[in-house]
Order: C-alpha cells, then sequence, then structure tokens
C-alpha cells in the first residue's frame, strides 16, 4: 500500500469567514493597510516584502537558491509591443536581515516583451516571452546577464495574451514544466524547425529538458492554466479558468477542454476534472441550496497553484493545494485525497480573504524559511482584454505569508545549498520542498559527480519510502541512473516508487505522434537506462499489481510504445475489471488502443470485446465503424449477432454501425439478415428500435413504415419518437415531408412539435414554408423558435418570413439577432435590404458600436433609467432563454455552444455591454464558426465538434446538426462571431434592463419557472 494512500494531511477545520465576492469592502489600499485588512487563520499575517514603486505589474515569479525572488514586470500586457519598444523586465529581491522585506533590490534585464513566466538555473534564467522561450545566460551569477538572450525554442503563439506559455517550475524528474491556454495556437520547436515538425499546442501542460533541449507535451486540455505543482509524491496538479477548476495532470492525458477539438479526433471523450465542487454559484436550485452556498469561493478565475509542503506553518496545512480567485479576491484551499487512480479534490475553507477588489495574486512559491511568497497584480480590472489604458500601471505588490510561531528554526542567507555534493544529497530529506528541490537543481546542474552517485545510492536503498523516492529522482535528474536501479524500482514495495519505474522506463522512449502523425515531442531526449527487455516485466505488472495508480502509469506508458508491441501490454490492463469505473484509467487505456484499431481492426476488436472495460469496448466499436470499409461494417455486424442476449453490448455495437454508416451510401451490410434475427428475440425496446431503423437504412420499406408508427404514437416516449425521427430523417422518403406536416399540424403545442419542425427543416419542400407560416401562431416559443431557424435557413423561406412580419403576421421582436444574422448569411442583397426596413439595422463600424455602448450603459446604468421601476430578474431570465440561451449557460440552463457564463465577470457593466453589443471584437479562434451552404439550399452557420471523411458535426444555435460531407457545397469560415451585433436591436428599453439585471445578478430569481 503507497504511504500516499496513508498521509492525507489533515483538514483544517476552522478558517476565516467566508465572504461574498459582491461585498468586497476596498477598490485599491496603500501596501501596509491592504495587508493589515488581509483575514487568515490565525497566527498568520501577510507582511508586505515589496510594493510600488519599488515593483509594478509582477506576472512572474520564482525564488534562487540563495532565497532571493526573482520577478519579471509584465509591463508590455496585454498587448505585445513593436519590436525594440519592449518596458517589461526582471527584477531581483532580497531580504538580507530576515525582517521579511526586502532591502536590496536589482534589475537584471530590460527590455523585455510580453514576459509570462521565469525560471532559474543551469547558469541563466529561462523566460517565457512569446513567440520564445529564451535562456538569459549569467554563469558567473553576477546578476549581470553574460550576453544576449539565446532563443531556445519559438512557435509560441499570442493569439490571446494572458494565455502564453507561464507558471515554470522544475518537475520532480529534472525538466522544465509550464502551462499553456486554450485560445492562443501554438507550434512549438528550436528555431529553423519545419511547420510538419513542430508540436501544437493551445491548452495543456508542456516541459523541457535543460541538457537535452528535449520539448514535448506532457497533457492536452483544460482552459487557461496559470499554475502547476507536484506533491510530495511527485503527482502533479493543475489549476484553470472558466471551467472547472483542478486537474490531476498524467502523462499523455486528454482533460476537457474549455473550447475547441483535441488535434486527435478520435479522442471522442476526456477526463473531467478531480473537483468535488465549484468556486461559483451554479446548479444550486432550491433556496436552501442556495443558502448554503451564498459563497462558493469567489468567481471561476483561478491563478497559481501551491502545495504547501512546508515546515514553517502548522502540519494541518501541509498538502493543501492553495490558488488565487482573481474575481473573489482570495486565495481558495483545496485538499487533495487519493481515490482510485488518482485524486479527488474539495473544498476547504478559504484561506485569505483580501477583501480589496484589487487584489490579483497571481503566483505563490514557499520560501526557504518555509514561508509563502505570493505576487499580486493588484488592479482593479479583473479581466483580460487588449485596452492598454484600462490597466493601472502605477501598483503591485509581493507579499509574505508567514506564521508567527514557526515549527522549526529558520534558516537565513546563505545555507547548505552552498555546500558540498553530499550535503546537497543530505538537503533532499529536508521538510521544506524549497531545500528539496533546490537541492536536486544543484546536484542536476553539476552533473554525474561520483560522491554525490555514492550518497545517492545510499539513499536509495533506505528503508523510508520517500527517502528513496526522492533518491529516484534525483539520480534520473543527474543521469547516473542505472538499469538495476530502475529494475529495483519496479519491484519496489512501495506503489508509487514502482509508478515512478514505470514512468521512467517509458521516457527511455519518445512520445509517438497522435493519430495523423501530429507530433507530441521535439529533440533527444535525456539518458535514462534503455527499455531493453522490460516489457515483458511491465505486462507482469498489468497483471498482478494491486494498485490503480501504478496501472494508471502503465496505460500512460503505453502511449509511447511502437503499436505492434502494446498488445499485450492492453489486453494485460483490459482484464482488469476493477478498473471500469475509474476516474482516469477507461480512458487512459482508450487513448493508448485507439492506433490499434486501423492498424489491425479485427484484432483490436476481439481484444476490446474480450476485456472487462465498457469504455473502451464502446469507443473500438465506433473507431472500428469510422474505419468507412465493407470489412469492418460486417465485424461490427458479427459483434451484434454475438451479444442478442445482451441488450447492454448490443446497443454499444449498434451506435457502433449506425456510426459507421453515417452520412455514407452503403450496402446491406453481410450477416446483417442473420443478426436481425437474432436481435428480433430481444425483449429490449431499445434494442429492437435501434435494429429497425438500421434495416430501414438498409433497405426494408417495411421497417420504415414501423418507425413511422412509433413517430405518429403520442403514448410513446419522447427518446423513442426521437430516434425514429432521426431513422426516417437518415432515408428521407419522398411523402415524409407530407407526413411530418401532419404530425405538427395535429399537436401544434406539444413539446414534440419543435423536434418535428426541425426535422421538417432537413426536407427540402416548397410547401414547408407556408405551412410553418400557417401555424406559427399556434406553436409553442420553443417550437416558434424552430420554425424561424428553419425559415431563414433557405432564400425562400426568408422572404416569406420578412412579408409575415411586414404583414404584422409574426411580430418583429420574435426575431433574435442571431436569426437575423442568418438571413444576412444568405447574401441575398434583396433579403437584406428587407431586413433592415421590417426588422433594423446592427452597428455597423467601430465608432458605432461604441456609441452604441454608451447609449446603452446610459440608459441601462443606476440614476439614468427611463424608468424607476426595479427590473424584474423573472422577465430577464426568460429574454435570457429566448436572446441567449441557445448558445450560453447561466446557472444551469441554457446551452454549452458558447462560453459559460455563470463564472464570468457579468457584474462588470462595461465588460458586459462590450461583450454583447461587440462580440467580435476579440474572438477566440475555438469559437470562429463556419458558414455551409448545402445541396439541399440550406446555409448552416456554427462551430465544427467534429469532422470525419463522412460527416461534420456542428454546433448551431439550434442544436447539433449532423451534416454528410456529400452535401457541402461550400463552406467558409466567419470572422464574426455565432453572438451576433444587433442583439438588444428589437428589445424595449425596460427589456435590456430586465436582461442586464438578470445577467449581472448573484443567482436565480426565486420565482418563475425553476
Amino acid at each position: 500500500m503507497s504511504l500516499r494512500r496513508l498521509s492525507f494531511a489533515l483538514i483544517l477545520l476552522a478558517g476565516p469567514a467566508f465572504l461574498p465576492a459582491g461585498e468586497l469592502k476596498y477598490a485599491g489600499l496603500p501596501a501596509e493597510e491592504a495587508a493589515a485588512v488581509m483575514r487568515l487563520p490565525d497566527g498568520f499575517r501577510v507582511v508586505p516584502f515589496a510594493a510600488e514603486p519599488d515593483v509594478v505589474q509582477p506576472i512572474a515569479m520564482t525564488i534562487d537558491h540563495r532565497g532571493r525572488l526573482w520577478v519579471a514586470e509584465g509591463h508590455s500586457y496585454p498587448v505585445k509591443r513593436p519590436e525594440g519598444e519592449g518596458k517589461d523586465r526582471i527584477l531581483i529581491f532580497e531580504d538580507t536581515d530576515g525582517d521579511g522585506r526586502h532591502d536590496v533590490r536589482k534589475v537584471f534585464a530590460e527590455g523585455l516583451n510580453l514576459v509570462s513566466g521565469l525560471e532559474v538555473g543551469f547558469g541563466g534564467v529561462f523566460v517565457g516571452q512569446a513567440p520564445h522561450l529564451l535562456f538569459i545566460p549569467d554563469a558567473d551569477g553576477d546578476d549581470v546577464p553574460d550576453g544576449p538572450p539565446e532563443v531556445l525554442l519559438d512557435g509560441w503563439h499570442d493569439e490571446d495574451t494572458h494565455e502564453t506559455l507561464n507558471s515554470f517550475i522544475w518537475g520532480p524528474d529534472g525538466w522544465l514544466y509550464g502551462c499553456h491556454g486554450v485560445f492562443t495556437h501554438s507550434r512549438v520547436g528550436p528555431p529553423g524547425t519545419p511547420d510538419d515538425q513542430r508540436v501544437p499546442i493551445n491548452a495543456g501542460i508542456w516541459r523541457y529538458h535543460p541538457t537535452s533541449r528535449a520539448f514535448e507535451v506532457f497533457a492536452h486540455g483544460t482552459s487557461n492554466p496559470w499554475g502547476v505543482d507536484f506533491d510530495e509524491r511527485g503527482q502533479s496538479f493543475l489549476t484553470c479558468c472558466v471551467i472547472p477548476h483542478l486537474f490531476h495532470v498524467i502523462p499523455g492525458a486528454r482533460y476537457f477542454r474549455q473550447a475547441g477539438r483535441h488535434f486527435d479526433p478520435h479522442v471522442y471523450e476526456d477526463i473531467p476534472t478531480i473537483a468535488k465542487h465549484r468556486h461559483f454559484v451554479g446548479h444550486q436550485w432550491t433556496q436552501a441550496d442556495r443558502e448554503a452556498s451564498l459563497d462558493f469561493g469567489g468567481g471561476h478565475a483561478h491563478a497559481g497553484a501551491m502545495i504547501y509542503q512546508g515546515d514553517a506553518w502548522p502540519a494541518e496545512f501541509r498538502g493543501q493545494l492553495l490558488m488565487n480567485n482573481i474575481h473573489g479576491a482570495r486565495l481558495n484551499a483545496d485538499s487533495l485525497t487519493p481515490s482510485g487512480s488518482g485524486f479527488v479534490g474539495d473544498r476547504l475553507p478559504d484561506f485569505c480573504l483580501t477583501d480589496d477588489l484589487a487584489s490579483q495574486m497571481l503566483y505563490l512559491r514557499t520560501g526557504p524559511d518555509g514561508n509563502v511568497f505570493v505576487i499580486d497584480w493588484y488592479d482593479t480590472n479583473q479581466c483580460h482584454h487588449r485596452g492598454i489604458e484600462n490597466h493601472d500601471r502605477s501598483n503591485g505588490r509581493i507579499w509574505k505569508i508567514v506564521h508567527e510561531n514557526p515549527v522549526t528554526p529558520r534558516p537565513r542567507g546563505a545555507s547548505a545549498l552552498q555546500g558540498t555534493s553530499e550535503e546537497l544529497v543530505d538537503l533532499l530529506t529536508h521538510e521544506n520542498v524549497f531545500q528539496r528541490r533546490q537541492a536536486q537543481r544543484l546536484l542536476q546542474e553539476r552533473g554525474p559527480d561520483e560522491a554525490a552517485v555514492e550518497a545517492l545510492g545510499k539513499m536509495y536503498s533506505s528503508a523510508d519510502s520517500l527517502d528513496r523516492l526522492r533518491a529516484l529522482w534525483a539520480l534520473t535528474a543527474t543521469a547516473t541512473l542505472t538499469g538495476e536501479q530502475l529494475d529495483a524500482a519496479l519491484g519496489d514495495e512501495d506503489a508509487d516508487v514502482r509508478l515512478w519505474g514505470v514512468r521512467l522506463t517509458g521516457q527511455s522512449l519518445p512520445a509517438l505522434p497522435m493519430s495523423g502523425g501530429i507530433p507530441r515531442a521535439i529533440g533527444d531526449l535525456p539518458p535514462l537506462p534503455a527499455f531493453g527487455d522490460r516489457l515483458d516485466v511491465l505486462v507482469e505488472m498489468a497483471k498482478s499489481d494491486d494498485d490503480a495508480s501504478v496501472r494508471l502509469e502503465l496505460a500512460s506508458l503505453a502511449q509511447r510504445l511502437p503499436v505492434d508491441q502494446r498488445w499485450g501490454l492492453l489486453e494485460a490492463l483490459l482484464a482488469r475489471g476493477e478498473d471500469a469505473d475509474d476516474h482516469n484509467l477507461p480512458l487512459m487505456l482508450w487513448y493508448a488502443f485507439e492506433p490499434l484499431v486501423p492498424a489491425d481492426a479485427e484484432r483490436a476488436l476481439s481484444v476490446a470485446l474480450a476485456g472487462e472495460i465498457p469504455t473502451v469496448r464502446r469507443l473500438a466499436l465506433r473507431r472500428v465503424g469510422e474505419l468507412g470499409t465493407a470489412e469492418s461494417r460486417a465485424a461490427i455486424v458479427s459483434v451484434i449477432s454475438d451479444s442478442a442476449e445482451r441488450p447492454e453490448r448490443a446497443l454499444e455495437a449498434l451506435a457502433g454501425l449506425r456510426s459507421a454508416i453515417a452520412g455514407r451510401d452503403v450496402e446491406r451490410p453481410a450477416g446483417w439478415d442473420a443478426a436481425l434475427t437474432a436481435l428480433a428475440l430481444s425483449d429490449d425496446l431499445r434494442v429492437l428500435d435501434r435494429a429497425q431503423g438500421l434495416d430501414y437504412r438498409f433497405g426494408t420499406a417495411e421497417a420504415g413504415q414501423e418507425r413511422q408508427a412509433v413517430l405518429a404514437d403520442e403514448a410513446a416516449s419522447l427518446e423513442r419518437r426521437r430516434g425514429a425521427l432521426a431513422d426516417l430523417l437518415d432515408v428521407s422518403p419522398r411523402e415524409l415531408p407530407i407526413f411530418l406536416r401532419r404530425l405538427i399540424s395535429a399537436e401544434p403545442a406539444s413539446p414534440f412539435a419543435a423536434d418535428l419542425i426541425r426535422g421538417l427543416g432537413r426536407t427540402n419542400d416548397p410547401a414547408n414554408a407556408p405551412f410553418l407560416r400557417q401555424y406559427y401562431p399556434r406553436f409553442a416559443p420553443a417550437a416558434k423558435r424552430a420554425a424561424l431557424a428553419v425559415l431563414v435557413a433557405r432564400p425562400v423561406g426568408a422572404d416569406l418570413l420578412l412579408t409575415a412580419m411586414a404583414n404584422e403576421e409574426i411580430p418583429t421582436v420574435d426575431l433574435t439577432a442571431d436569426l437575423a444574422r442568418q438571413i444576412r448569411s444568405l447574401n441575398d442583397e434583396g433579403l437584406t435590404a428587407r431586413l433592415r426596413d421590417v426588422w433594423g439595422t446592427v452597428a455597423e463600424t467601430d465608432a458605432d458600436r461604441l456609441r452604441l455602448i454608451d447609449s446603452w450603459k446610459r440608459k441601462v446604468a443606476a440614476g439614468n433609467n427611463d424608468s424607476d421601476v426595479t427590473p424584474d430578474l423573472v422577465a430577464g431570465r426568460a429574454l435570457f432563454k429566448k436572446t441567449c440561451g441557445q448558445c450560453h449557460e447561466l446557472y444551469g440552463e441554457g446551452e454549452k455552444v458558447g462560453p459559460g457564463l455563470t463564472g464570468s465577470n457579468r457584474r462588470d457593466l462595461d465588460y458586459l455591454l462590450s461583450n454583447i453589443l461587440a462580440p467580435s471584437a476579440v474572438m477566440a479562434k475555438d469559437y470562429r464558426p463556419t458558414v455551409f451552404l448545402l445541396a439541399d439550399g440550406r446555409v448552416l452557420t456554427g462551430l465544427i465538434q467534429a469532422k470525419t471523411d463522412a460527416v461534420v458535426t456542428l454546433a448551431t444555435a439550434d442544436g447539433e446538426a449532423i451534416v454528410p460531407v456529400a452535401d457541402i457545397l461550400e463552406r467558409t469560415e466567419s470572422d464574426t462571431s455565432m453572438m451576433p451585433d444587433g442583439l438588444l436591436t428589437p428589445l424595449s428599453t425596460e427589456q435590456v434592463r430586465n436582461l442586464v439585471a438578470y445577467l449581472r445578478s448573484d443567482s436565480p430569481p426565486e420565482s418563475g419557472d425553476e
């Protein structure tokens, strides 16, 4: 049993009182006052280590082995300056008398441009400055650069300047780790690297080796991570923004993304957060829940991640993960509890409440005395935008959080970190993580050293597993690990040592490209014992190791094995049925297994079906289907026949076959009739429905009649009727529009009418538009929205709609701005002109938009309204559902096409109106829509969610659309957001005030439809 399973830190039971983010007392204070008003647990206080004018706009920080702080000032942010006009600089601060405040300040480097990260070591300073990872040499340590910066890597992009490379930290394996955000699309490599060899990253954790100069993406996904740290057993964790905030970082993992697609199209599913909680209100709909969650932690924007492993604070804080919550002006704290192969993160009481809107702590680091340093950007503007003038350039803070009664004596000045190799090895067992990490880095810089090797060898034979683990890391970092020592790690009694033995065994192999040959790494790996004949040992571990974390590391390693060497290892891991519901293992196994399918589909399917991991079985069937061959379809049909008596497996196989034929003209697969006969004996209605739908697709007319009967059956469940509708639309017989119109006319106000109308829109029948116009007044709101979306998808329908509006048959207020934009997307000058006459215009220039923003701000702001009536939040909620909810989620309501709004900076009126009225001013690539002209005359606009050679899956404002590639006549990437200009055009001032009030609210209204 691993010690990490036994050493979970005590949870703090009492802390500072929670304070709702909307009730911050201050909006900027002098440094001493700001420190004095901060609220922390008993025994703690904050010391202003440095403040303006000595430091302004601190954006990155590290600490060297002498205990000095290196701080980057981000004067250029948020816009990179012209070449040669950079204003960023790197400062060095030192506290020589130990009073917690700096008394020495030096300028190390100036003229830098958009600095976002730094770390010291190896005779200089590593600096992140998109498009470069730089190294500024200072081999003699005189705090003066020895020469100009060296470009180690280029290709780091800055489309979003607060999502560039950041949060540098030395890992336990001797690599430099960092974060990267989702809306910046980098292609990284050494200078001169051809584009097809560059490593893409647009969300995730990367690493760089300081001596071999290898670079690789450690894990893909999340949002805008701005903090990563390692616990005492070497497990890594990141914090991020907007999406759930906490992830356990596993080599080769793919995590839930805020936006965009994974580079590998066959990932299919990604690993979710480990957090059991959120730091913002949402999904809490009863009054009791609301009261219990009045403060969820402040908001969705997090910066910094530090797992406290110092020796100055009380024991209950050890192992807690601290992160700053920018909107909440506080330090959140999470516990990290082992669970299955990984961890669960849960909320602890907030560690520090600043009560100050200006507080924006970005990075935390444990210092040489076990207390914690924090840099604070200090600016009341909390959100990223490109308005340089909107940032207060005069402020900046460095705080030191100290405990009044340290549990160990405090070292001052130079320490044993200046000593011999034996002394450095001795420091690897120090209680303070600062001493351990600095000692290992210094040993790594010195390289192979006989005295160090001997001392590390003795340490590696310790009875203490933590000592063995730290010795293993140091041997790896110094490139002195032997094959015998690696073998010993693989057989160690402690699970964490075995885990790291597996990781280091795999890291002697390069990270292989993803599907399509997309690189994951570049450069030569640092020295490690050769992989050799250890595969048999790994397979045996997969069969017998009783610790899920070790099995997780084996699954991770499998991604680095050549495809033809993975079979035995993955077969053994897939046989471990106890991992079927694990948080990480099923998908980590899939990521390693997927390349086996195109390599040998028949064998891969056999292995997946024989295994005990349903996720891999289900995704393997989908992947086999997407091969798109007659042989792959026949293989799935064979699985269907064999699964007839096992409904869940039959459903998986039927779903795989449906995916296999999506968007394709295919013949009746070999063996289908026999499979259908076997399925006919099933008593599971879901199986019978799926089989019937596929049989209709394969040409059985009677099956189509049965599907029509299900669709017409008002007593059938919505799920069954929707399935029947999808089956009929896949074939789309000539009589289908007539049949659908009959059903709609029979139940125009039913909840199912909207589905039927959307289905009708996929048929190109000239009678559809007049029919929808006729029945429009009888439709419920959802059906009206569906009818309008169908009408504006084709010129004939848009023309009829505009005529109906001009004749006041359909209210113009029903036409929301996104639908008006859809009419403009038809590129018909006559229709666009009629739209202006009937519905109105939108701001066409930046000047128009600025005037519009100012006008609405005056109308909406308190004291400048046309009415003194309090805004109606219930009415605002209804308007949100109609105008915004098709694409955005707020308080658990709405769709997730665009960014979620619950944790955003909604209370800032300028921010809110700018995003509503000028949505295309700043638009991330992942939210850039594509406009499709289809063969049936429709024009669809949406975000591409997935694509194969046969179909494109599109997220539109009216739901998901699966478009056969063969039906696409034209596709154009739009330079305007899916969120249209003119969103407020059809609304009255009172309606806008209600909508804005709801968008800015702290919780949903008490009344209205819950």
